[in-house]
């Protein structure tokens, strides 16, 4: 069961951005390989993300339509310098002392460095964050965070281009609260365009899980690294005490089992930004522990958990974001050596 209750893009499996329809999973091909992409909601602030014509986007520079954009339509902009040097947007109410993330897809025409910056509009003009770019004749999406100074002012984003005869194509910009995420298209909704969060469970697993003895295996990377768990959960059921959790914690991966006896928890140091690969083996004697190809805990105790269900956010603050690869069950508990193949990266 996946619930989304709106649209959603991802980049396909030809670097394409795809939109999906609402509750449909993503099988996101951004880093080359295809995962399930879950995210938290996020708004883009940007009221008009692709229509670069409106007066929405100040700036007396030439703005021209219909050029192949990223997701293989005639959708991107074509931006020529004429009296000015840049291209901005009206005024975005943002709050101080928060961190946001501006994300825009650039291609250079001729060869160009732009800068790429979040303003404050209205009193000095303060560059709040800024990056100089050297662009490419490839389309690829560009990212600056940062956090908005005391000021009490709104905001702008703004793309500069200061040399004569340098020309750049624009698609899809985006300013949201926190961390970037997927691309969420706006066509002029005033106070932002919404994409829902994602969850994934599924129910019934006794059929597929021996409570015996098995392996329980994940290969996943996480969205951000802050100090709230990011776990998948394995358990007995939604209400119930007695489960597996695997996941990340600020930068340290996460073990955890809980059957009614005294809980476990274990944390390794690890990049959650890449994809790490979990085993959780039991049986009638161990509970072992793998991570990246390295046995890194065995506890001399035998699981009691009738497994049935497997949940991406039982608890709110758990909810795990990020891409998940490869998701796996054994009936059967596998041998050190194969836990070590499987496991490592």
């Amino acid at each position: 069961d996946f619930t989304r209750s709106t649209a959603a893009t991802r980049v396909n499996n030809n670097g394409e951005i795809e939109l999906m329809n609402s509750n449909i999973p993503r099988l996101d091909y951004t880093d080359g390989s295809g995962s399930i992409l879950l995210e938290p909601e996020s708004t883009n602030l940007i009221q008009y993300s692709e229509d670069f014509s409106q007066s929405y986007w100040e700036g007396q520079i030439t703005r021209t339509a219909g050029f192949l954009d990223p997701t293989g339509n005639s959708g991107a902009y074509l931006i020529t310098k004429d009296i000015d040097t840049y291209i901005a947007t009206d005024s975005i109410s943002i709050s101080d002392l928060t961190e946001y993330t501006a994300s825009v897809y650039l291609k250079a025409k001729t060869p160009t460095t732009v800068t790429f910056k979040l303003q404050e509009l209205g009193g000095d003009f303060t560059n709040y964050f800024s990056s100089s770019i050297q662009l490419t004749n490839e389309w690829v999406r560009y990212e600056i965070t940062g956090e908005k100074e005391v000021d009490g002012n709104n905001a702008r984003v703004v793309i500069v281009n200061s040399n004569d005869e340098e020309e750049f194509y624009m698609y899809g910009v985006q300013l949201e609260l926190g961390v970037s995420t997927s691309y969420i298209p706006n066509n002029g909704t005033l106070l932002g365009e919404t994409r829902e969060k994602e969850t994934l469970e599924k129910d019934g697993l006794g059929d597929y899980i021996n409570s015996s003895e098995g392996v329980l295996y994940v290969e996943m990377k996480a969205l951000v690294d802050d100090d709230n768990y990011k776990v998948v959960e394995f358990n007995e059921n939604s209400s119930g005490s007695k489960r597996i959790a695997l996941g990340f914690k600020g930068d340290e991966a996460i073990f955890y089992y809980n059957d009614g006896t005294p809980s476990q928890l274990e944390r390794y140091n690890t990049d959650v930004f890449s994809y790490n690969k979990f085993a959780l083996k039991y049986d009638s004697q161990n509970v072992k522990f793998y991570l990246n190809g390295v046995l890194v805990d065995t506890f001399t105790h035998q699981l009691n958990i009738d497994f049935n269900t497997f949940e991406s956010d039982r608890y709110a603050t758990d909810t795990f974001y990020g891409h998940i690869k490869d998701l796996q069950v054994y009936k059967t508990a596998l041998t050190d050596e194969e836990l070590t193949q499987l496991t490592t990266i």
